[in-house]
């Protein structure tokens, strides 16, 4: 082995002892972004802190959320969008994981799967839309980005739920 094999191996040892332990029977309620990866059966969780640049990873199974809608249409929000204030009075921004919905209370959490290749993101819900008759979610382009590999549709048929949080 070469010397930044040795290198490389002792950075990835370090970095992987100094993760903290994270309780797994209740999901971290994050009041940042959330990037979602399905692993096996358990759906990995990363909660990014952008300004702290701090991530905390968890899981989630599918138990832990409730059908909104099994098929409905989702679109992305345009880049005009970003720095606009949007109906819960956050400031917008395309590259976090933000979504609009018409009824669903700011701050809820959805899980949004995209039909055709079964990709899924949990967002936060913090605006209202879209205005669009068919379409139930709009969601930031970095979300959209997550769940296909072609912007340039626009739409996806998807399947949404929220996350049922304990009472």
């Amino acid at each position: 082995m070469k010397l930044y094999h040795y290198i490389a191996l002792i950075i990835a040892i370090i970095t992987l002892s100094s993760f903290e332990e994270v309780d797994k029977s209740k999901p971290k309620k994050a009041e940042t972004n959330i990037g979602l990866q399905k692993v096996n059966d358990t759906i990995a969780v990363i909660d990014s802190d952008f300004e702290n640049d701090s991530v905390v990873i968890g899981e989630l199974v599918e138990d832990d959320f409730e059908t909104v809608s099994e098929q409905t249409k989702a679109s992305y929000y345009h880049d005009k969008f970003t720095g606009k204030k949007t109906a819960s009075g956050e400031v917008f921004d395309n590259a976090k994981y933000t979504a609009a919905h018409s009824s669903l209370p700011f701050g809820t959490k959805i899980k949004v799967t995209n039909l055709n290749n079964k990709r899924s993101v949990v967002l936060t819900v913090t605006d209202r839309g879209p205005f669009i008759k068919g379409r139930s979610v709009d969601m930031s382009k970095r979300a959209f980005m997550d769940l296909t590999d072609n912007l340039g549709r626009g739409v996806l048929d998807v399947k949404v739920e929220r996350l049922v949080e304990d009472i």
